[in-house]
């Protein structure tokens, strides 16, 4: 904690320590937005989540720069599903997939569908504070690869994530 925060001071940074209460596993992240606006509003905010350690500056700075040009209220960085949506589905209580389509079974027949990569998040404070949602109904998508969308969520991601800075 504070190495970081010396870091951040270093490098002309304000840095920000969390309360006890907003640094727990149960902490949401719109909890600890709203604290952090509280101690330092602005117009703008951009959320980067530390689990995404394979995004890039060059990232940040261009979808800035087509947050600003479209006037956005929200961003948030996607990527590319790795299969169709169509192709999954639940399991009953029995074991059973429901939920699938199966009426087209060439990928290549399928319209790309894109999800959330957690890696960054372009926010209009007084929006956001109105609403307390961190993405909008309709935000604005900026496109990632694949590769640099990896969410360490689990030690498998973390494996990947080491795998791919290897490289």
């Amino acid at each position: 904690g504070d190495e970081i925060l010396r870091v951040a001071e270093n490098n002309e940074v304000t840095p920000h320590r969390r309360s006890d209460k907003l640094s727990t596993d149960s902490a949401s992240s719109t909890d600890v937005l709203i604290d952090v606006i509280e101690t330092f509003p602005s117009v703008d905010f951009c959320l980067l989540q530390p689990t995404s350690p394979l995004r890039q500056c060059g990232q940040i700075k261009h979808s800035f720069s087509l947050y600003q040009r479209h006037s956005s209220t929200c961003l948030v960085s996607v990527c590319e599903l790795d299969h169709p949506i169509q192709w999954s589905g639940t399991l009953s209580s029995s074991g059973e997939l429901i939920g699938l389509d199966l009426s087209s079974t060439l990928s290549q027949d399928i319209a790309k569908r894109y999800r959330l990569n957690g890696a960054i998040y372009w926010r209009n404070t007084r929006d956001f504070l109105e609403t307390t949602q961190l993405v909008t109904e309709r935000p604005l998508a900026f496109e990632m690869t694949r590769e640099s969308s990896v969410d360490i969520d689990e030690f498998v991601d973390f494996k990947l994530a080491e795998q791919l800075l290897l490289r």
